[in-house]
């Protein structure tokens, strides 16, 4: 269902920026004030501007289709139904919990007055937590799952675990694709206004 999904998002975005650079070509042939991306200087800009945001999204993205990954492939998720053995659900809820302790003792280190992960002069916005939260959280997720399938046995050894992480990334790929697609529709919508 999610790889089924991901097609259709990425055969509408794909619609999407199609439309979107015929509509922009026919408004400024009728001199609307819309630029158009076919021509010269709009294929250098988008080019230009798609290169160079892509390793900000590319980075956050495999981040978390990484973290959403290896959660769903640890076994976390159904260890914790009710129709689980006792002892599964039991070691999920005390990853789990154990797990959630670390990231609130590491926000509340934010109401700290001197906390390094303030901005430099002191306020939380803009700061590196705000531009770490979601590495910070893809990387909890990761080590959340890799704890929990260690624990659990369904990682045999420490030497599996990059076994593990690909087999976790394998399952969301497409996504990444999706992604990139959005970030070119939003290229060619900011190039447009």
């Amino acid at each position: 269902m999610s790889n089924r999904l991901a097609t259709i998002v990425s055969f509408a975005l794909l619609a999407a920026t199609a439309a979107t650079a015929v509509w922009a070509w026919v408004a400024s042939v009728r001199n609307a004030d819309v630029q158009s991306v076919l021509s010269v200087e709009g294929l250098r800009w988008l080019f230009t501007h798609s290169l160079d945001d892509p390793r900000r999204l590319l980075s956050s993205s495999l981040l978390l289709l990484l973290a959403f990954g290896s959660v769903g492939e640890c076994g976390l998720l159904a260890d914790l139904r009710a129709d689980a053995p006792l002892r599964r659900r039991r070691l999920a809820f005390g990853t789990l919990v154990g797990f959630l302790l670390v990231f609130v003792l590491f926000l509340l280190f934010l109401l700290l007055p001197s906390s390094p992960l303030r901005g430099i002069t002191g306020t939380l916005l803009p700061s590196p937590f705000v531009s770490g939260v979601v590495p910070v959280g893809a990387y909890c997720g990761v080590c959340l799952s890799v704890v929990h399938a260690y624990s659990s046995s369904r990682m045999g050894s420490i030497s599996r675990l990059f076994h593990f992480l690909a087999r976790a990334l394998s399952r969301h790929l497409l996504w990444l694709f999706v992604c990139l697609l959005g970030l070119f529709l939003y290229n060619l919508i900011c190039f447009i206004r």
